[in-house]
């Protein structure tokens, strides 16, 4: 398993990558990284913080979330069947209630916005 836990990534783009199994786990600079149509299954990002990073269409299946920081966010079209956000904060990121809901998404604890714009509250 590829260990990315205390790399700088800001600005990195991984879009198209392989990143099956990585370890990205309390990383505090991934900020701006892009992870678009990115294979990300089982990976790690345990308490990372991930301002503005682009999953836009990732496989993010069984990848591992809790205690992350997605602050701006975009998961629009990303495969997040059994994806564990417990305990992490999803104020502010692209997503809808359907399309997490449906995927099986894992979300206890998670912090999510409600107002006009989002349909998300506090689970």
């Amino acid at each position: 398993m590829m260990d990315l836990s205390t790399t700088k990534l800001f600005h990195a783009c991984f879009s198209g990558a392989s990143l099956e199994n990585v370890n990205f786990s309390e990383n505090k600079s991934l900020k701006f990284t892009r992870f678009s149509e990115a294979n990300l299954q089982k990976a790690n990002f345990n308490n990372t913080k991930l301002h503005c990073a682009n999953f836009k269409k990732a496989n993010l299946e069984g990848a591992t979330l809790k205690g992350a920081d997605l602050t701006g966010a975009d998961l629009t079209g990303a495969d997040l069947k059994g994806t564990d956000f417990t305990n992490a904060d999803l104020r502010n990121v692209d997503m809808t209630e359907d399309e997490l809901l449906a995927s099986g998404a894992i979300l206890t604890g998670a912090k999510v916005n409600v107002g006009n714009h989002f349909k998300w509250k506090e689970l």
